[in-house]
């Protein structure tokens, strides 16, 4: 999870120029998308206690989660349909995937010894950045091969 929920992020940057040409607009509208995950996500981060406080551990994390790997699969579509909006809603949700962010965190921090939790925490951080590099090397492998499309099914499927 850690190596592959940031993939998504790389492997979206690879691919701004065609979603830009597909939806007519600018890169940087594209980019734009992006900048509203970030936004989502710095709010999740700020909300996650609340939502735990609702709807408790495994139903927070797994909420998080989904809003991760659901769009992932549906952006596609949403570019399809040349629906900017559409996409931007998707890429706010991949955002609302850091509400579980700290519960990983503090999960693991519950299920290791404390003696390990430092270098616990330390390499499930890791992961995360780890995960932009290898969100670049397979989109990079995917979309020459198979197109930019199928690179969002492909990490989705390793976010999944």
């Amino acid at each position: 999870m850690g190596v592959f929920f940031p993939a998504a992020v790389t492997q979206y940057s690879m691919v701004v120029g065609n979603i830009a040409q597909a939806l007519a607009v600018e890169s940087q509208m594209i980019l734009a998308a992006d900048t509203v995950r970030a936004v989502c996500l710095v709010i999740a981060m700020f909300a996650s206690s609340f939502i735990y406080k609702k709807l408790g551990l495994r139903k927070t994390m797994l909420f998080g989660m989904m809003c991760q790997i659901m769009p992932q699969f549906l952006i596609p579509l949403a570019i399809n349909a040349k629906s900017l909006p559409i996409l931007f809603l998707f890429k706010g949700l991949q955002g609302i995937n850091a509400m579980a962010f700290p519960l990983y965190i503090s999960t693991i921090t519950l299920w290791i010894e404390q003696r390990f939790a430092g270098l616990a925490t330390a390499i499930f951080n890791g992961s995360f950045v780890a995960g932009s590099g290898v969100g670049a090397w397979l989109a990079g492998k995917v979309i020459p091969a198979f197109g930019w499309q199928a690179s969002f099914s492909v990490i989705g499927g390793v976010c999944a």
